[in-house]
């Protein structure tokens, strides 16, 4: 996707603050780089928040600009992807399958969940009523979409960037925290995985899901990975440098081989308040 460069800004890795970069990638105009000094693997300009709120840049028209993008640049890929979706139901896991599996609390316990990234709300709709839904959402449309389900069972969403929401959550009020498809996108995770931590109370879990850049298909496919996708993927996690940037942000580090098998373009993994 081409945009207005004064919708750009330039940034240091954001995994240590390093200022040197080598090129790993070039994929139309985007120069995908590594960190010199940990090896972290990045995109050295980023979109600024205002510019995701609304527009071509919210998660709904770029969601459709993307699959409309695969369609034309790799057709054959892209429609057999389509015709296949029953695959992905086959030990498919959710959020809410890993907030169950990891979370400690007693069952009758009234728990706090909070969606960063959280679109319309659906990935939360399976939590029993046990678990009151909160969400943090840059796209004012969705936003809206997710207050309404949310809102409904006594929490709320917040509309705006990240690093300014998370602020509004009192220390250690959450009991858990999704990362579905979002750490990728944001421009300073590693300033968001310490702020999940605040938000978090003691044994509390986060559960992430990201790209993998350490995938099969990624070597095999280099520029024409389906990872890659521009101004909105600025992150490329491998199950490393996401052990190692949760590491840095004072959270506990759970992965299963399953979670992160090469042979999948995505991984999971559980982050823990000790």
């Amino acid at each position: 996707m081409l945009m207005n460069t004064a919708s750009l800004e330039t940034r240091a890795c954001p995994a240590c603050d390093g200022e040197q970069a080598q090129t790993r990638h070039v994929v139309g105009p985007w120069r995908v780089v590594s960190c010199t000094d940990c090896g972290f693997v990045y995109l050295p300009v980023a979109a600024k928040a205002d510019y995701f709120a609304q527009g071509e840049g919210a998660w709904e028209s770029s969601i459709r600009q993307a699959r409309a993008l695969k369609l034309q640049t790799s057709p054959i890929v892209a429609r057999l992807s389509l015709a296949t979706r029953f695959r992905t139901k086959f030990r498919k896991r959710t959020p809410v399958d890993y907030i169950e599996a990891s979370l400690d609390a007693p069952r009758d316990s009234a728990l706090a969940v909070l969606d960063i990234g959280c679109g319309s709300g659906k990935y939360l709709s399976s939590l029993d009523a046990r678990f009151t839904p909160y969400g943090i959402e840059l796209s004012a449309g969705v936003a809206a979409q997710a207050q309404k389900t949310f809102g409904a069972r006594g929490g709320h969403v917040v509309n705006a960037a990240t690093i300014v929401a998370l602020p509004k959550f009192a220390p250690g009020s959450i009991d858990a925290v999704v990362m579905r498809s979002y750490l990728e996108h944001e421009p300073r995770a590693r300033q968001v995985l310490e702020g999940v931590r605040h938000v978090l109370r003691e044994g509390g879990v986060a559960v992430i899901k990201v790209p993998n850049y350490a995938s099969l298909n990624r070597r095999i496919m280099r520029e024409r990975w389906c990872g890659f996708r521009f101004p909105e993927h600025v992150n490329y996690f491998t199950p490393d440098s996401l052990r190692e940037m949760a590491i840095s942000a004072d959270l506990a580090f759970e992965q299963s081989f399953l979670d992160r098998l090469p042979t999948s373009d995505n991984m999971w993994a559980v982050l823990r308040k000790a």
